[in-house]
């Protein structure tokens, strides 16, 4: 389940879905519900909706997958508690780069729409996992405009969380 939540000074409010906080938030007459511009954008032109804290509202933010949210004394940290590690001892880059791209190459001669889409998700991750962030971004962005062609949520679900990392990553 998500997890939304509002904070000020004076509050903090939290629910599964953001409807419930804004019906909460009606109440506080300081609160304004404005759209999040950056995050309607990326939706519009993107698809992405849930890539950052941020959320269609302003100030009210999702944790993101894998992190936590600590409260101490008034402090709010946001954590991650989760993150892929890549075996080093798997093999070397240039041997799985070739073999995804071997693979992609094969699936776009067969016309598999399904392979081309995870060849390049495959592709995206060896890249991120070198540091080479805005060849993986490409090649992620790719995987995602096939993969909602067949509606495979977990493969969109992968690629948003690695366009998260990249994000992350690069600050």
């Amino acid at each position: 389940k998500p997890f939304y939540y509002y904070k000020d000074e004076k509050i903090f409010v939290f629910g599964s879905e953001l409807k419930s906080i804004i019906e909460y938030l009606k109440k506080d007459p300081s609160f304004r519900k404005e759209s999040n511009k950056e995050i309607v954008y990326d939706y519009l032109i993107y698809s992405f909706a849930d890539h950052t804290e941020n959320t269609f509202i302003k100030n009210i933010k999702h944790l993101p997958q894998s992190h936590y949210l600590k409260i101490q004394n008034r402090e709010f940290t946001l954590k991650k508690y989760f993150s892929i590690e890549i075996n080093k001892e798997m093999g070397k880059y240039d041997e799985a780069m070739k073999n995804a791209l071997t693979a992609l190459k094969m699936k776009i001669e067969n016309n598999d729409q399904f392979g081309i889409a995870i060849s390049n998700d495959n592709i995206g991750n060896i890249l991120f996992s070198q540091k080479k962030f805005s060849e993986a971004k490409i090649y992620i962005l790719e995987s995602i405009k096939l993969t909602k062609e067949f509606g495979n949520k977990e493969n969109l679900r992968n690629g948003y969380y690695t366009l998260t990392e990249i994000a992350d990553a690069t600050g």
